[in-house]
């Protein structure tokens, strides 16, 4: 019994000493942790490095290649050390004299070994801090990663203080952060960094890559298949290469633009997007008697009585809007826009589809196409919505609206809320460039949204330069449709080559009113022009034909085949590669023909 006694006495102290292990004299605990910091409680061999040692702190190294927030950073992490044990940092550039047994504070990217070992390990959207030999560690991939990684590591050295303000870091402290999930989930682009990731809205991110190559772009799509993503499609377009990869969570886009080297990587979960029908998922069948159409819709307007000339002019009633039906083989429908907030222009709509629609009671709208969110393009979907929505099956909706941080449209949130409303269950894509979209008798081929905008260039200042462009190909003839679509950069010229753009029917460009240059249209070199244009002053027709040297082109077109919208129902019939075209100049013409 007393043998007993003796050897839980002994075991005892000996489990006193062990608790004391990895405190200091005074019983302060010097492991420096939180919760996301491995070695929380340190074995007692725990080896450390001195931060600061009596009134010295190591230096705080940096790139001088290093972006804004890295030297953010690293001023950030000499404030910290300031404020917590009095003592200021050296902050240096990375020199050609490393020295391995130095210990320092290594910020962001740069030539050590250290950084590029850690490197490997961290994805976009992510962070780090580790210690390598005698270098403490801490790179992120953007601005708000390196801001969550300086609040920690503050956390940290604030933690390792001692009364005397000396700082130590156990050298298996290591904390990872990870400020947006999805992005972080992707591969990583061998041997390049994105210039920037930007909220493209939606939940969707892009990440764009200057200086690209076209083997850069194979070998990651071949990353992403060696990750678990399988391909969906591909397109080339002249010189651009268009990729859409997805796995049981997400789908990727990969877009190359040959003109200007750059490649964006996409990504956005499968729960926020549909995807195109693909030509082996397009089955229809054709319905008897039924013609493919194109029908421009006239767009009534209000009016005070008078007569303005200055269409800028508050008084003025609006006098564009856009609102095109495509009436498809098999009696199904596709809409394009809907503008303006009048239930007139709603209402129009639907008892044109009832008219085209073989059977009047069952209208089939296979996709929706919102070019983007402004009231003269998306005005009128609310009130078709209250009227119509119960009348009428759609099968998708597709449309690419920009980030709300970007573009803070009503008009574009209203329209994105009335699908969510009215549509709940209606699957939606968002569009991005390179998609093409098989249904029934028509290939729609996506050739512009806001993804491709020269963001290193330029803000996206309004929804114009989000505009979605796009061609629809029809019973041999193709159609161009430009939204409101600027041509101030020339982007659609710098991406594609004559022959991609050339179409046989194009809708005139933002009503043809400004913004769209002199020289896209003759490369276009339509036969035939829609003009969504609404209003039955012929002086203001003449005005705007006039005044917008953009206009020039349809000046040498033949008159037979420019159709302002006035108010108007056009229609063009596409059989078997002719264009016949009529006009209504009321509905209750048309409705009765």
């Amino acid at each position: 019994m007393k043998v007993k006694k003796i050897l839980c006495l002994l075991l005892g102290l000996l489990f006193v000493l062990l608790s004391l292990v990895g405190c200091n004299g005074k019983g302060e605990q010097t492991a420096i942790t939180d919760g996301n910091v491995s070695g929380a409680d340190s074995a007692p061999e725990a080896e450390f490095l001195d931060i600061v040692k009596d009134g010295v702190a190591v230096d705080v190294v940096y790139s001088k290649l290093a972006t804004a927030y890295e030297l953010k950073a690293a001023n950030g992490i000499v404030a910290s050390l300031k404020n917590i044990s009095g003592v200021t940092s050296k902050v240096k550039f990375e020199t050609e004299n490393y020295d391995s047994s130095a210990v320092e504070i290594v910020v962001g990217n740069t030539g050590y070994s250290e950084t590029k070992e850690v490197s490997e390990d961290i994805g976009y959207s992510e962070g780090i801090i580790r210690i390598v030999g005698s270098k403490v560690i801490i790179l992120g991939s953007d601005e708000e990663s390196y801001d969550t990684l300086v609040q920690r590591f503050a956390i940290a050295l604030n933690n390792g203080k001692d009364k005397d303000k000396n700082i130590k870091i156990a050298t298996d402290y290591t904390i990872s952060v990870s400020t947006n999930e999805l992005v972080a989930s992707l591969p990583i682009v061998k041997d390049m960094s994105p210039s920037y990731i930007k909220d493209a809205g939606d939940d969707s991110y892009v990440l764009m890559f200057s200086n690209a190559t076209l083997n850069a772009v194979e070998g990651y799509v071949s990353s992403l298949a060696s990750h678990g993503y399988s391909e969906y499609a591909s397109n080339t377009i002249d010189d651009n290469r268009y990729y859409t990869y997805t796995n049981s969570d997400n789908v990727v886009n990969v877009a190359f633009t040959g003109y200007n080297k750059e490649m964006k990587v996409i990504v956005e979960r499968q729960t926020d997007t549909a995807l195109p029908t693909r030509e082996s998922d397009n089955k229809w069948t054709a319905v008897s008697g039924v013609t493919t159409t194109i029908s421009q819709l006239g767009l009534y307007y209000e009016t005070d009585g008078r007569v303005v000339a200055d269409p800028q002019n508050s008084n003025n009633p609006y006098f564009n809007g856009m609102s095109y039906v495509i009436r498809l083989k098999d009696g199904s429908f596709i809409v394009i826009d809907g503008g303006h907030s009048k239930s007139i222009d709603g209402t129009r709509l639907y008892n044109v589809m009832k008219k085209q629609a073989p059977d009047p009671n069952n209208i089939v709208i296979a996709a929706w196409f919102f070019t983007h969110g402004h009231s003269d393009h998306t005005g009128f979907f609310a009130s078709f919505c209250q009227s119509y929505a119960s009348k009428v099956k759609v099968e998708q909706f597709v449309y690419n609206f920009p980030s709300v941080n970007e573009i803070d449209d009503a008009d574009q949130a209203r329209a994105d809320g009335t699908v969510a409303k009215y549509f709940k269950n209606v699957p939606v894509v968002k569009a991005h460039p390179g998609q093409v979209f098989y249904i029934r008798n028509s290939k729609i081929t996506v050739l512009y949204t806001n993804d491709l905008w020269v963001y290193g260039k330029q803000e996206l200042k309004t929804a114009n330069e989000a505009s979605l462009v796009f061609t629809v190909e029809l019973e041999g003839k193709k159609f161009m449709v430009l939204g409101d679509y600027y041509d101030d950069l020339g982007i659609l010229r710098s991406l594609y080559s004559s022959s991609t753009l050339k179409s046989d029917i194009m809708q005139v460009s933002h009503h043809g009113i400004s913004n769209c240059g002199t020289k896209l249209y003759p490369i276009i070199a339509p036969e035939w022009a829609l003009w969504p244009l609404g209003t039955d002053y012929v002086k203001e027709y003449n005005r705007v034909i006039s005044e917008h040297q953009m206009n020039a082109y349809m000046k040498t077109m033949d008159k037979n085949k420019v159709f302002m919208a006035k108010d108007d129902i056009v229609i063009l019939t596409l059989n078997n590669g002719n264009i016949t075209a009529q006009v209504f100049e009321t509905d209750a013409i048309y409705l009765a023909s």
